[in-house]
């Protein structure tokens, strides 16, 4: 296992990790290269809907970008186009920047205010989520799907789920809808 981090005048603007393995010196074959990414993160919402933490809205900042920030991927999409890149989208991520462009609740020091759609930060979000819609159109860019929420978030409880294939479902309809994909993805993370 390895982390790595691309750097850009001092400043690192992504990290991750990864395994790699050790590929036979006397292979003829070029090695190719993709990089997997999962998106997702901690949800910010409270059991009432209203998000009740500014993590989300932090990562569709433009600017700094810090290497959590959404909008990082277009960016390296279009400036290395020869690296192909397949990503795995948390499907309550995108529910909640969905929502969040859509104008909503939020708490502050346990008052709440609502942003309508037309408010700084639901535009912001709305910026943001176009760009991950873009992703799919560029032709170095896979999409999968992922659970509607990863193993290590407390998991999405629905009558009938006895397994993790519910997860998968509602993950791959979401992905579809939110991303506007004219496919259900056919790989899964």
């Amino acid at each position: 296992p390895v982390k790595g981090s691309l750097v850009r005048d001092g400043r690192e603007i992504l990290e991750g990790q990864t395994w790699l393995a050790v590929a036979d010196a006397g292979a003829r074959e070029p090695l190719d290269l993709v990089l997997l990414w999962t998106v997702g993160g901690p949800p910010d919402r409270n059991a009432q809907g209203e998000f009740a933490a500014t993590r989300l809205l932090n990562r569709c900042q433009a600017d700094p970008r810090t290497p959590d920030t959404l909008l990082q991927h277009m960016d390296l999409t279009a400036k290395y186009p020869r690296i192909r890149t397949t990503y795995a989208f948390e499907g309550s991520l995108l529910d909640q920047l969905s929502d969040m462009s859509d104008g909503y609740t939020q708490l502050d020091g346990g008052a709440s205010r609502t942003l309508d759609a037309s408010s700084g930060e639901a535009v912001s979000t709305a910026a943001c989520l176009a760009s991950l819609r873009s992703l799919g159109n560029s032709g170095n860019v896979e999409i999968i799907g992922a659970p509607y929420m990863f193993a290590s978030l407390p998991v999405l409880a629905r009558d009938g789920w006895d397994d993790g294939s519910g997860q998968y479902r509602v993950g791959h309809n979401v992905l579809t809808d939110v991303l506007s994909l004219t496919s259900v993805p056919k790989g899964s993370y």
